[in-house]
């Protein structure tokens, strides 16, 4: 009896074929752009009162010509300011080829906007921060970066820019 059920088992998993299991995973990474910028001259950590260093990120992702495969880029502005005055500016442009497998469109969306900048963030940070040394700064390391809130702030801009112009179209103007 119990080996009929286990036939039995298994001739039923084989007439419903399980939907193989998203996966995604980084093909390549790659350095994109690479600026280093010392607009004042030398920079040393005694130059001026006290320095400030402002940080942006933007990502974005992009299909590639070959099926699964997506291209993401993290963007980092470092820029290290004294008053109004730049002293250094560092931009760096990490890329990575990422292959998505098996996952639908919002699965997808989360993958190449949130999990593969966390997977190139540690590189951004480690070749801005080299930068930022071999210039004659101090060593910098970027703080943690929440990926997922950029997300969801995009997202919800996104969401009100397209009601904003559902809700327009919809309206007529009185002479």
């Amino acid at each position: 009896m119990n080996d009929e059920n286990k036939s039995t088992e298994n001739k039923a998993a084989a007439e419903s074929p399980q939907k193989p299991a998203p996966s995604f995973r980084m093909e390549n990474i790659l350095i994109k752009n690479l600026s280093l910028e010392t607009p004042s001259g030398a920079v040393s950590p005694a130059l001026g009162k006290n320095p400030t260093m402002k940080i942006e990120m933007r990502n974005a992702a992009r299909r590639l010509s070959r099926e699964n495969y997506y291209e993401v880029t993290l963007d980092a502005t470092c820029r290290m300011e004294d008053g109004d005055k730049t002293q250094l500016l560092v931009e760096v442009s990490q890329a990575g080829v990422i292959v998505v497998e098996n996952a639908d469109a919002p699965l997808r969306e989360r993958i190449l906007n949130i999990h593969a900048p966390e997977m190139l963030y540690p590189y951004v940070c480690q070749l801005a921060g080299d930068l930022m040394s071999r210039a004659g700064a101090p060593r910098v390391f970027l703080p943690p970066f929440n990926f997922r809130m950029l997300y969801e702030q995009k997202r919800r801009a996104m969401e009100k820019k397209l009601a904003e112009e559902q809700s327009g179209n919809g309206e007529t103007k009185a002479s």
